[in-house]
């Protein structure tokens, strides 16, 4: 099964990837949705460096992308 991918931000959880297999699950009336979570206050500047990336968002949605 994929999993949606959060990416935490300000505060703030946004479904980022596998938005389509969220619906899916809450038209199939699942009670709950198995998710993965990323905080970007988790992710350090060298992580973001060493990946390529400008950003911690940036980094965060790529990675989100990898885990589908």
């Amino acid at each position: 099964m994929l999993l949606p991918t959060a990416i935490l931000v300000d505060g703030m959880y946004m479904l980022w990837d596998g938005h389509h297999t969220a619906q899916e699950m809450k038209r199939q009336n699942y009670t709950s949705i198995p998710m993965w979570y990323i905080d970007t206050a988790m992710i350090t500047d060298e992580t973001v460096e060493e990946a390529g990336f400008t950003d911690r968002v940036e980094y965060a949605v790529w990675l989100a992308g990898q885990n589908m």
